[in-house]
């Protein structure tokens, strides 16, 4: 014989708790285990943003530094062939 709930508000709320609270439990696992504060943009827009804002920053930053020490291998090449 089994047993079988349909309509049991209790264990509806029961279960709708459970579900949050795995979710949460989800999350925090997530950001620990990630070891930062913000893992998706849901966490945080405003903050989501600035770390995109400078994450771009050093990238271009990084670029400028590449590019600038190609330029600097270019004029010691051209210095040799002289």
């Amino acid at each position: 014989m089994s047993v079988s709930i349909r309509n049991n508000a209790v264990s509806q709320a029961a279960a709708g708790h459970l579900s949050s609270n795995q979710s949460a439990l989800s999350r925090g696992a997530e950001r620990l285990a990630s070891g930062t504060r913000i893992t998706r943009a849901g966490d945080d827009a405003a903050g989501g943003a600035v770390a995109f804002d400078l994450s771009t920053q050093a990238r271009s930053a990084r670029q400028a530094v590449r590019n600038g020490n190609d330029g600097l291998s270019v004029l010691a090449v051209s210095e040799e062939a002289n």
